[in-house]
């Protein structure tokens, strides 16, 4: 009897020591899973305000396209803002632009004159998902660029005698 009760004992506690160690691995098994799926979010949303930021750039790309002097006090209509400690000078587009890739997005850019070559700029472009989440991913884009400007502006008839060689379009006025 003493035996049979000493055997019970034993495959009692091999029973709850089984149970145990289920349960803190269906507990580890868990945390992992959750520490993926967040793994995967923050991951999903940084690739989401990289491409903000890129939407940004080309938005900054276009507006020095489209403005003739983009040196003076605004380009294509937007101000530039005060230079900050780094020497970039902030584009201030209005919120309906700054937002126009998604509601829960938000670009800001940031432009910056070189010296040398002539016709170069920084752009920098800082992209925002979601916006105001406490968990928010922030990318940015900095690019240096060469913009494209006519190297020569003709008004009136142009008379070339001989050979030519034209790098960029040709824009009648």
């Amino acid at each position: 009897m003493k035996k049979e009760k000493a055997i019970k004992g034993v495959v009692l506690l091999i029973t709850i020591t089984f149970v145990v160690i289920l349960g803190i691995g269906a507990v580890v098994i868990a945390r992992l899973h959750s520490t993926g799926i967040r793994l995967a979010r923050r991951q999903k949303n940084s690739t989401r305000a990289f491409y903000i930021a890129e939407g940004g750039f080309e938005r900054a790309r276009y507006d020095l396209g489209q403005d003739d002097d983009w040196t003076g006090g605004d380009i294509n209509g937007y101000d530039k803002g005060a230079v900050g400690s780094d020497g970039f000078y902030l584009l201030e587009y209005d919120d309906a632009t700054k937002t126009s890739l998604g509601e829960d997005t938000e670009f800001t850019v940031w432009l910056k004159d070189t010296d040398e070559p002539a016709e170069m700029i920084w752009i920098k472009s800082e992209g925002v998902y979601p916006k105001g989440d406490q968990h928010e991913a922030k990318r940015v884009v900095k690019a240096r660029m060469r913009l494209r400007k006519p190297a020569i502006v003709a008004a009136g008839t142009v008379d070339v005698r001989g050979s030519a060689v034209v790098n960029g379009d040709i824009v009648e006025m």
